[in-house]
């Protein structure tokens, strides 16, 4: 029979003990990982390409702007390709960086109401905030970007996604994080690649790279490109409150707030009443019932002057393309908005 001292030996309790210690250990880990990594910033500043460092870079413009904006445009790719702020300053008689357009891929209400709620101080000068929108932005059965589970808080995702992995995002957001780990393994890939090359010359029989041999991708049938934004459409109220939220502070901030949709190209828009009129009727109708700002919808491109070669794809314009219709803005806003523009102009002289 053992003796009581060799039940509680130094040796028996070092084994045991270890596990405790090896636990706390992959916690402390996760928690580095957790908080360190997939909670911070930083990772997405190295990355300025995805989502939420195009968030980020868009921040730090509207800080580096040389003097207070007096236009701003929030919206998404559509607005960000199709409006030129330089163009739109030239036009309007505005000084140089009082136009800025800080428009993001795939923005979503969420976005452009989280960013104004983060940089409220610096966009109070603007006298006029145009907000570019579009029909996936009201689709209960589309998802939000990835900028969403970087920085939503536990109320925001209750509200708009309270879906149990949305839920435990907040507690363990590592578990959102493969995009970002993915573009950061891509990147030391593709840096070390690169350093072999640089060490290694190319043979003049190796094959040309992807880069040269690269075509621009042809244009996807029009139906597949609107089924994919109306996938089983169904309007978010709590997605539109967040909008009729952003007007009313840029209302208290004394703003007149334009909310635009740029123009399709005449096929897609055929097709989009042929198919989803009432799902674009009723994200029509959402948008009228906004309080207290001025709604301009612009449809087929040709209405506004636009041809096909003006489009890179089904809806977003070109270089050509956007210096048009920045000039067709410009002389909307001159028509329907008179008072701001004479405000603005007045402040630029």
């Amino acid at each position: 029979m053992p003796s009581p001292s060799s039940i509680f030996s130094f040796d028996t309790l070092q084994v045991h003990g270890s596990v405790p210690r090896g636990v706390l250990t992959a916690a402390l880990l996760l928690g580095l990982v957790d908080f360190g990594l997939s909670r911070a910033d930083w990772p997405y500043r190295k990355y300025p390409s995805s989502y939420v460092g195009a968030f980020l870079a868009q921040e730090e413009t509207l800080r580096r702007d040389p003097i207070p904006p007096r236009i701003i445009i929030l919206g998404n790719s559509r607005s960000k390709h199709g409006l030129l702020a330089q163009d739109m300053e030239q036009r309007l008689g505005l000084p140089a960086g009082s136009v800025l357009n800080l428009s993001i891929e795939s923005g979503d209400h969420y976005d452009n109401y989280l960013f104004q709620r983060r940089n409220r101080q610096l966009m109070k000068s603007a006298r006029l905030l145009i907000y570019g929108v579009d029909a996936y932005e009201w689709n209960a059965s589309f998802p939000l970007s990835e900028r969403f589970p970087h920085f939503a808080g536990f109320a925001d995702r209750l509200n708009l996604d309270p879906s149990i992995p949305s839920l435990f995002g907040w507690f363990f957001r590592t578990e959102e994080k493969p995009a970002l780990f993915h573009a950061m393994f891509r990147r030391i890939n593709g840096a070390l690649s690169a350093a072999i090359h640089l060490v290694q010359p190319a043979d003049a029989n190796d094959p040309p790279t992807p880069e040269a041999t690269t075509t621009p991708a042809k244009l996807g049938p029009v139906n597949g490109r609107i089924a994919f934004w109306y996938r089983n459409f169904r309007l978010a109220p709590n997605r539109q409150e967040l909008l009729q939220r952003l007007i009313a502070t840029a209302q208290e901030d004394g703003q007149q707030v334009v909310v635009l949709q740029l123009p399709f190209r005449d096929e897609y828009m055929n097709e989009l009443l042929r198919n989803h009129a009432s799902d674009y009727q009723a994200y029509e109708q959402s948008i009228r019932s906004l309080d207290g700002v001025q709604v301009s919808l612009f449809e087929a491109a040709s209405a506004a002057g636009l041809e096909p070669t003006d489009f890179q794809d089904w809806d977003h314009l070109n270089t050509v393309g956007a210096k048009k219709f920045t000039r067709v803005w410009c002389q909307w806003l001159e028509t329907h908005e008179p008072q701001t523009m004479a405000a603005l102009a007045s402040v630029a002289r």
